[in-house]
């Protein structure tokens, strides 16, 4: 008899819980006489600039007039729900897949939003989060996205299975959704990904997780002026400049002669650039920004050294 009212008991919860998802993220509201439900799977999302309106959870478009090739995008898994814009009702966070015509899948993060009037979804701007990944889940906790997958190591090709595990959090700020994963999370990602491995290591007291190991003298300090932190150990031979491993010899520091050039050719040969940022109170941690040659680059009196090609990951 107890373990029929357990029983009871355990299948009642079940049915409370399915209800309220339900009601809150499908809740039928009044508009004009219609009812308009709730339902990220039919909402228009900004991706590289250009408006998808999914329709069913899927969506086509052509890539030109008249074109043979489509953008096909789809909802990857079911949304998220959850408050993220403290109104008291659930929106949803979702997972959608983009291809144009090409090999690539591109995975991206984007929200919808409840509207307050009419009770429907209304899409955001979107995050990359990378090409032929592994997506894992999405979750809302407390206001916070959270997005887990997997991806594959610099230099793999796509027919290697993700195996780098990754983890991204966003937020809403007013109605554009904001990335907010911790930096350091971000640079302990991103040694990871570019085959590097965390180490614990003596570096000075201003120095925080991460260091640059392509500049001198950031871990040169005595052992009473220094503090443990955690660091990228990229292999001999390697440096982890903030953003990933790279080869000692692919570094190249602008020098005076190479700022001083008159006129730079009109070449295509990308270099991404440490960009080192001024700020009027406190110091700024630097950007790494594509330029279209190295004479350009080292042109920006900001530019302090260049790796060959474009940047991989940039803030």
């Amino acid at each position: 008899m107890i373990k029929k009212i357990f029983l009871i008991i355990v299948i009642l919860l079940i049915i409370g819980i399915a209800g309220y998802w339900f009601y809150h993220s499908k809740t039928p509201s009044e508009n004009n006489g219609k009812i308009v439900v709730f339902d990220p799977k039919n909402a228009a999302y900004m991706i590289e600039g250009d408006s998808i309106v999914l329709v069913n959870g899927r969506a086509e478009k052509e890539i030109a007039p008249g074109s043979a090739s489509k953008i096909e995008v789809m909802a990857w898994g079911e949304p998220a729900a959850g408050d993220l814009n403290s109104d008291q009702a659930n929106d949803a966070a979702l997972i959608l897949t983009y291809s144009a015509g090409g090999s690539g899948t591109f995975y991206y993060v984007a929200v919808a939003l409840r509207d307050a009037e009419s009770g429907k979804a209304m899409g955001t701007n979107s995050f990359l989060l990378g090409d032929r990944i592994a997506p894992q889940n999405i979750t809302i906790d407390k206001g916070i996205i959270v997005v887990n997958y997997a991806d594959r190591k610099s230099g793999e090709p796509m027919t290697t299975r993700p195996s780098i595990g990754i983890t991204r959090t966003f937020n809403i700020q007013g109605a554009v959704l904001v990335e907010t994963t911790p930096e350091s999370a971000k640079k302990e990602q991103a040694c990871a990904i570019s085959g590097g491995s965390i180490q614990a290591s003596l570096c000075c007291q201003s120095v925080g997780d991460f260091p640059d190991s392509c500049l001198v003298g950031s871990c040169g300090c005595s052992l009473e002026s220094s503090h443990e932190v955690k660091a990228c150990d990229c292999g001999p031979g390697k440096c982890f400049d903030g953003k990933k491993c790279l080869s000692t010899k692919e570094i190249t520091f602008c020098t005076e002669k190479d700022r001083t050039a008159d006129v730079c050719f009109d070449l295509y040969d990308p270099v991404c650039a440490k960009v080192n940022i001024q700020c009027i109170k406190a110091p700024c941690d630097p950007v790494y920004q594509t330029f279209s040659n190295p004479c350009e680059a080292c042109k920006n009196l900001l530019v302090e050294l260049y790796t060959r090609g474009e940047c991989l990951i940039t803030e």
